[in-house]
């Protein structure tokens, strides 16, 4: 039940990683970080690592090991103080960084400033748990998200909207964890390639673990149609668009062709195409977007043999029929295809779909 005591000196700012190396139990004590005026400056309630903490002054240091009180044998441990190192460097939105944490509590900070509010995308290039976290003018942005949770299948919600100022974006390990780190960090109204409804074009995920970010522009009530060409590899690339507003508006985790649903507003569009961090192969693809068009065939009448064709990716063809009563209704296919869909639509809405 003793409480073991020890004493460091730290200069002002000095960043502090508490590094548990071993330990027989981890949930036997807690350990406090008191300054010379007693104050208690943080704490762990349980002998885990503690991430970095920034000392507020020069000056002396004490740590208090506690065990608790309910304890009724002996525990062992082992605890490292490490005085952490901080890199400094500035980042170009768009370019790809390359970083090294090379020890427990180490830290990489970038720096750089937006003369304009922007959307900015993380782009992990690294399967790895080192964190990042970004802070502004307004506050944090992100708090400690680990590299391999921040894009593609790892955030549902990768677009961060951010005013104009003086940010900083800081990378360190989680634990213990150290090792190479690559990203970018993407402003995704300036580092796009524009598409155009109806032309076709190819391009690579050259990086496997990359984002490509395009835009278009669509109007409330536009049906897009996402058309894949081809592609090296499927079925390890996530697929999303976001409207004018931010919202997610489609998801995929392939590279399959998808109607979308009606756009329900009008302006630019985000489409990224979204390696996943644990890929390893370079994946390559052609795409074509359509807007469907929709062609009135006019009256069916029932028990007639209909014929026709769907002569473009993205044309719908509609017939329209009437019913006195209620009736039984049957759909006899004489088409043998897995590509080609049918919906009855009537007074009680979608009766049978896709």
């Amino acid at each position: 039940n003793e409480t073991d005591i020890y004493r460091f000196t730290a200069s002002s700012q000095q960043p502090i990683y508490f590094d548990v190396v071993s330990t027989s139990e981890t949930n036997v004590a807690n350990y406090r970080l008191v300054d010379g005026f007693g104050r208690v400056l943080t704490q762990r309630t349980s002998l885990q690592d503690l991430d970095i903490y920034e000392t507020p002054e020069a000056g002396d240091y004490w740590l208090l090991v506690e065990a608790r009180v309910s304890n009724t044998s002996s525990h062992t441990y082992q605890m490292n103080l490490i005085a952490a190192s901080v890199a400094e460097s500035e980042l170009v939105i768009g370019e790809t960084v390359n970083g090294l944490i090379a020890g427990p509590g180490d830290i990489v900070q970038y720096t750089f400033s937006l003369a304009d509010g922007e959307t900015l995308y993380f782009d992990s290039l690294t399967d790895t748990k080192i964190h990042w976290s970004l802070d502004g003018p307004g506050g944090t942005v992100v708090s400690n998200r680990r590299f391999d949770q921040s894009d593609s299948t790892g955030n549902s919600s990768p677009l961060l909207p951010v005013p104009s100022g003086d940010y900083t974006l800081t990378v360190d390990g989680s634990d213990n964890t150290i090792g190479n780190f690559s990203f970018r960090l993407l402003d995704i109204n300036e580092q796009f390639t524009p598409l155009t409804h109806g032309t076709p074009f190819s391009a690579e995920l050259t990086d496997p673990r990359e984002t490509d970010v395009y835009q278009f522009d669509a109007s409330i009530g536009d049906e897009p149609l996402v058309d894949f060409l081809t592609a090296s590899d499927s079925r390890d690339i996530l697929v999303r668009i976001f409207n004018p507003l931010g919202q997610k508006v489609f998801e995929q985790r392939d590279l399959d062709d998808a109607d979308l649903s009606p756009f329900t507003a009008t302006g630019t569009h985000t489409l990224l195409i979204e390696g996943r961090t644990v890929n390893t192969d370079a994946a390559a693809y052609s795409l074509n977007l359509h807007n469907v068009h929709v062609r009135a065939a006019g009256l069916l009448t029932l028990g007639t043999v209909i014929s026709d064709a769907i002569t473009t990716p993205a044309e719908r063809v509609e017939y329209s029929f009437d019913l006195a009563e209620h009736s039984l209704l049957h759909f006899d296919s004489l088409t043998v295809s897995s590509d080609l869909n049918w919906t009855l639509a009537g007074p009680r809405g979608i009766e049978r779909s896709n």
